[in-house]
């Protein structure tokens, strides 16, 4: 009879969790489990699921957060009591899973996304509880697993990120034209540091542009930076946009200036297409992993630095025959990231999980 997965996660919009949460409930239905894909947020699937894969999503009358966090409990535990499952797989882990999983006793593998010194300190006992009540815990680098030193390594793994991308068209001439970044428009990200370094740079690349995609609740305060700086001609914040291999083979540098990640998906990528790139040693140590501490890629700097990062994209611009060269080297990441590799790991794991349920 075949073992029945609840795939549980905060929603099914845009995000890196949300995105691997969905590439491995596919896995696991191809390899044969029953799976239920559980959103608390009922946002607009923009992941593709496969279709044999059940997904369910509470209707939230109210825009009050509070009461809407009630209801999305409510209707998780009601899940729970009218549907036999044999285990649970849930992350990111938020607020509303761990009052949904209180007092659960259904087998659950929980997996950490982020950075563990991010969390504030309820986030923190929110985390040690899951953990805590968890059969397998699962990280995407080594760093992040080291920091939870209360957890046996024998109940935790580690697995990155794959990389998505059909490189099919990875022959094609380019021309590599901007210095280009892209995620949520929201501090942890370091957008502010990315640009004032950019306007200190301009006096010496006039010609250069920096392009950095994506929306957010910062997006006032960095085009009041770049107003403020008369920089509009050479700093652009053109939105959202489709990510496709093109999008980084047509960039001249990718720039990571983030101070918080897990396994960044868009240096990932960057580096599947072979871009320059140049990273901040962002927490808890995806860049440094990706990059093998700036020896494949391009350089990683301090996270809060902006003279550091000024001078590593000074460097890379000027010396950018150099950057290609080393940009190249990251694509190895196409081979030790491939969706099949990384896809055998996460089944091994759910294999190990499931049995011993």
């Amino acid at each position: 009879m075949k073992k029945r997965i609840l795939f549980m996660t905060e929603s099914l919009g845009i995000g890196g969790a949300q995105k691997i949460i969905v590439f491995v409930a596919n896995q696991a239905i191809q390899a044969g489990y029953d799976v239920t894909l559980m959103a608390m947020q009922p946002d607009t699937n923009i992941f593709k699921i496969d279709s044999n894969i059940k997904v369910i999503t509470p209707s939230i009358l109210t825009d009050n957060k509070k009461i809407a966090i009630f209801e999305k409990v409510r209707f998780f535990r009601k899940i729970l009591s009218s549907t036999k499952f044999d285990c649970i797989i849930n992350f990111p882990i938020s607020q509303t899973s761990f009052l949904a999983l209180l007092g659960n006793k259904i087998p659950l593998l929980t997996s950490e996304r982020g950075a563990p010194s991010m969390y504030p300190f309820i986030g923190k006992m929110v985390m040690k509880y899951m953990f805590s009540k968890s059969k397998l815990v699962g990280f995407q680098t080594s760093m992040a697993q080291d920091y939870y030193t209360q957890l046996s390594k024998s109940k935790t793994f580690v697995i990155p990120n794959p990389v998505f991308f059909d490189q099919s068209g990875q022959d094609k001439i380019f021309k590599r034209q901007d210095v280009i970044s892209v995620g949520r428009f929201d501090p942890v990200k370091k957008f502010d540091n990315l640009i004032q370094s950019f306007i200190e740079l301009h006096d010496d690349f006039p010609d250069e542009r920096l392009v950095i995609y994506g929306d957010g609740p910062q997006r006032d305060l960095l085009e009041k930076m770049i107003a403020d700086a008369n920089a509009q001609n050479y700093i652009k914040l053109p939105g959202k946009i489709k990510i496709t291999p093109d999008f980084y083979n047509q960039a001249k540098i990718f720039v990571l200036s983030s101070q918080y990640e897990g396994i960044p998906n868009t240096l990932l990528e960057a580096l599947s297409t072979g871009t320059p790139v140049v990273a901040t040693d962002c927490e808890p140590g995806g860049a440094r992993f990706l990059t093998k501490n700036g020896t494949v890629g391009g350089p990683v700097v301090p996270f809060n630095d902006v003279q550091t990062l000024r001078n590593s994209l000074y460097h890379s611009l000027h010396h950018y025959d150099e950057a290609l060269k080393i940009g190249e080297l990251g694509k190895y990441v196409n081979q030790e990231f491939a969706p099949d590799i990384i896809a055998k790991k996460w089944l091994d794991e759910i294999e190990r999980f499931v049995e011993g349920a």
